[in-house]
């Protein structure tokens, strides 16, 4: 909802979906080849706890796609909206985008 209020399309993943095995990557594997054949750019974007990390790497090296996190304090980007305000999110947003959308 948070990146939908600043502009940006978004899927949100099941939390239970951060699994490790190859049946969580082929769950999502369609859907983001459907969303490729929208959108021009697409950057995972998922939660900034361990396993969200852990499995945004993995699935940025399966799937061939850029992604970005938040400092670890900050769980999601509704938490760092409640901390820092609406304003200060959207340069966090745009800036950790114009940093992994440089190439």
């Amino acid at each position: 909802m948070v990146l939908k209020q600043h502009g940006f399309n978004a899927v949100a993943l099941n939390g239970e979906g951060y699994g490790l095995s190859s049946d969580s990557y082929e769950t999502i594997a369609p859907y983001i080849t459907g969303l490729r054949k929208r959108f021009k750019k697409i950057v995972i974007f998922l939660d900034g706890d361990a396993a969200g990390v852990t499995f945004a790497n993995k699935l940025s090296l399966r799937l061939k796609l850029p992604n970005i996190h938040l400092d670890p304090v900050f769980k999601d980007i509704s938490d760092y909206q409640k901390h820092f305000g609406v304003v200060q999110t959207n340069r966090k947003i745009k800036k950790l985008l114009s940093k992994c959308l440089r190439t």
